[in-house]
């Protein structure tokens, strides 16, 4: 290998080495490390096809003449237990367009990586030059292997980092405790609703719902009245059926299974007591409380109806407790 093209050869790693460190998304750097290798070996296309999580093929390639990609199916190279690059040099094979060929399957080598995805190659990379008398340099055979070992580092990576992404959301989807007032988070208060409702629909009894939301332009104080707020209505559960959530990020609401209107009153004004001593240093701090009281039925769609409720909290403003009544017309009460 002359100076010059190993010279090139250590830029072109070093590039690669710098962009897989950039970001973990194969989609983000492999159409760069492309684009280098297609430079590097002065070839007209050079694009990788894999085969992604969900066992879809996929292509990536650096912008190029769409005439010049081909029409790949990894089918062949699934399964396959060998890592070697196989060239093909004006090979019958690669009609109708005479070309000479590179492929250089990408394969997933770490064995607890292996048990995340079922096939032996993940991935090839194809170098193509349409001068079917192109004859590969062992330096650039060389150079491919090497690059080959930097992208699957980085496909592990990626396969890694997928499977991440993955169980955080489902430990999220599995929550149902906020975990910064310790309350019930939204998940828990609408599957609470949801059996509530049709048990209280069948024994034909009440279910009231207070509901809390705040406003305040100090951002530094938010986790602050956030806890504040969790403990008020934490101490404020009196029985193991009631529920306090926290349903939003400014938005807080209770479950109150088997009650009126009025206990529900009683209740609220508690709450509100309680919020006026604990929330009177913050500044410029808006808040709204409100109570609801249903009498379930079957047939309701209750997941609208909390909804409209919601709705009503955000856009009506008052300086005591607004009650509401779903059984009669809407009452609006100022208290003191």
């Amino acid at each position: 290998m002359n100076k010059n093209k190993n010279n090139s050869l250590e830029q072109l790693l070093i590039k690669t080495s710098d962009y897989f460190s950039q970001s973990v998304e194969i989609g983000d750097t492999l159409p760069l490390i492309i684009q280098e290798v297609q430079i590097y070996l002065q070839c007209n296309v050079v694009f990788v096809c894999y085969v992604d999580c969900d066992n879809q093929e996929q292509m990536i390639t650096y912008p190029s003449s769409p005439e010049l990609l081909p029409n790949i199916t990894l089918k062949k190279y699934l399964g396959s237990k060998t890592n070697l690059i196989k060239v093909l040099d004006r090979s019958s094979t690669t009609e109708p367009i005479m070309k000479a060929e590179i492929n250089a399957p990408i394969s997933v080598i770490t064995p607890q990586i292996k048990e995340l995805f079922p096939n032996e190659i993940w991935g090839v990379l194809f170098a193509y030059d349409y001068d079917p008398l192109r004859t590969w340099l062992d330096s650039e055979i060389e150079t491919i292997k090497e690059i080959t070992k930097n992208i699957t580092f980085a496909v592990e990576r990626y396969l890694i980092y997928k499977k991440l992404v993955v169980k955080i959301k489902e430990v999220e989807d599995n929550k149902i405790i906020d975990t910064l007032t310790h309350l019930a988070n939204s998940k828990s208060f609408k599957d609470c609703l949801d059996f509530e409702w049709h048990r209280l629909a069948r024994e034909k009894q009440p279910l009231s719902l207070i509901i809390i939301n705040f406003n305040c332009s100090q951002p530094d104080y938010l986790e602050s009245i956030l806890s504040a707020i969790g403990s008020i209505l934490q101490e404020n559960i009196k029985r193991s059926s009631d529920l306090a959530s926290r349903y939003g990020e400014q938005t807080f609401a209770m479950i109150l299974p088997n009650t009126n209107n009025q206990g529900a009153k009683i209740i609220t004004k508690q709450i509100k007591k309680e919020m006026e001593l604990s929330l009177q240093n913050f500044p410029d701090l808006t808040v709204n409380i409100g109570v609801v009281t249903y009498l379930p039925k079957p047939d309701m769609d209750y997941g609208k109806i909390w909804e409209n409720t919601l709705n009503l909290v955000d856009q009506y403003s008052w300086d005591g407790i607004s009650i509401y009544s779903l059984n009669s017309d809407l009452i609006i009460n100022n208290s003191n």
